[in-house]
């Protein structure tokens, strides 16, 4: 594999030159090599500095991202959504640890394979695991470890384990059943805010309404609680804050009285159909750039990150689909630490974001 630099002109400043280099399923080495091919003679000299090898790893979004409450006998349902730059990692492996993450051990019938799909310039795949715990489950830790092949699964240095660990949370005494159903759940959007509404009939038991929101449908966050009146027939109303300049999505979590027990409501999404382009982006950042996008219209996104000379160091287009999308910027982890300015081109619209790089 030969790759070319490009001409590099000499003007006194540092240049940052780098490529991609997509190992085989068996490949354990390879060797760089690195030549001058401009002509020779006098004053041809060169400087390198800074020489780093940065891998690409996958982003592993587990839901719940925290923590698990149920009762004992009642199965619990784990859902991991893998992002990857390549598609080479298909494998996965649930994995279980006894002390507080000290050492793992895999769930029985945890392993499998996903075809990763594309989807907005990333490869994706979700899996999902259902656990029937024991009350003596209650303080484990579960984690989703993924790879190139089946065997690397096994091995620390050929495998990804950076999944958010879920703590379980096992209540060992009776749990009462959750009655409540929902006769309808839905929201409109006005003056840029969402407006929900539901109506339950069976509360029996019910102590409250936790109401979730997610920009992606997998990922929610509790914004509010609505207190449950136990009346057959009660009707909610719950107005979200913040405006909605894209597509939304919410849910109910329904909580029994004396906590043991939950269940969730059907998603629901809601589409601002007024909002325009938007970019939000993680920021300070380190060694990755993550970019969420709303496109009103499906169309190409340019990406432009540049230094505060106003040089581009990195750059990528993609066509994304209308609403919300996530795109990553990666292999930053050789810029200096300080200020950097993303530019976002779509439809003749230019978005700006000031950043900073962390250590």
């Amino acid at each position: 594999m030969a790759v070319t630099s490009g001409n590099i002109v000499h003007d006194n400043n540092w240049v940052k030159r780098g490529f991609l280099y997509k190992t085989g399923p068996t490949e354990t080495q390879f060797t760089i090599s690195i030549k001058n091919n401009a002509a020779g003679g006098g004053g041809n000299d060169w400087v390198l500095d800074d020489i780093k090898l940065a891998t690409c790893y996958p982003d592993l979004i587990m839901n719940p991202n925290d923590t698990i409450s149920a009762c004992a006998g009642y199965p619990v349902t784990i859902t991991d959504t893998v992002k990857s730059f390549f598609n080479d990692y298909g494998y996965f492996m649930w994995e279980v640890s006894l002390n507080n993450g000290v050492s793992w051990v895999s769930l029985p019938t945890s392993k499998g394979f996903r075809t990763p799909v594309l989807e907005n310039g990333l490869w994706v795949y979700h899996v999902d695991t259902v656990y029937i715990p024991s009350a003596a489950d209650s303080g484990k830790l579960i984690r989703l470890k993924v790879a190139s092949t089946s065997s690397n699964l096994t091995n620390s240095n050929c495998s990804v384990n950076n999944s958010q660990n879920v703590f379980l949370k096992i209540y060992s005494r009776s749990c009462s059943v959750l009655n409540a159903m929902l006769l309808n759940f839905s929201g409109v959007i006005f003056n840029n805010k969402a407006s929900l509404q539901w109506t339950s009939k069976n509360e029996n038991g019910l102590k409250e309404y936790d109401v979730e929101k997610s920009i992606d449908g997998i990922n929610f966050l509790q914004i509010g609680k609505v207190s449950a009146v136990n009346d057959p027939g009660a009707t909610y109303a719950f107005k979200d804050p913040e405006d909605i300049s894209s597509i939304i999505y919410y849910r109910l979590k329904f909580i029994n009285s004396d906590l043991s027990n939950i269940k969730y409501s059907k998603i629901i999404s809601l589409h601002n159909k007024s909002a325009s382009f938007k970019i939000s982006t993680t920021n300070p950042f380190s060694n990755n750039l993550k970019i969420d996008v709303f496109l009103p219209h499906e169309g190409i996104v340019d990406f432009n990150l540049y230094d505060i000379y106003g040089n581009v160091i990195n750059k990528k287009s993609l066509q994304l689909t209308t609403g919300n999308s996530q795109v990553l910027l990666d292999n930053l982890n050789g810029l200096t630490p300080g200020i950097y300015i993303l530019r976002a081109f779509f439809d003749g619209i230019i978005l700006q974001n000031k950043l900073i790089k962390a250590n």
